[in-house]
């Protein structure tokens, strides 16, 4: 089945749904779509997003499929850069935002 994310980012208010997988393989641009979603804001870097993580965003929205919702995951932070992850209150030196791993949503 294809894999399809509706994410919004906080802050920016940018919105998107996007199918990033299909077919057993990565479709570049809706990855990259959410690869710049995901980017450090405060930075404006963008990078490869984990591939891992995204099935883990489109597993829970999946989630709420299946009870008949179409829920928007709002992303609060995502690819932190050194620099950002550093002035980022409790947020782990090791931190995987750094290496686009990680992200915090709602």
């Amino acid at each position: 089945r294809p894999r399809t994310l509706y994410l919004r980012r906080a802050g920016t208010n940018e919105t998107i749904r996007t199918t990033y997988w299909a077919d057993g393989q990565i479709l570049k641009p809706g990855y990259k779509e959410v690869c710049y979603l995901l980017r450090d804001v405060k930075a404006e870097v963008s990078a490869d997003m984990s591939p891992r993580l995204l099935d883990i965003l489109a597993g829970i929205q999946g989630w709420f499929k299946a009870y008949k919702q179409d829920r928007l995951i709002v992303v609060t932070s995502g690819l932190r850069t050194a620099t950002t992850n550093a002035s980022t209150e409790g947020a782990v030196k090791n931190s995987l935002h750094k290496t686009g791993g990680a992200a915090d949503i709602t």
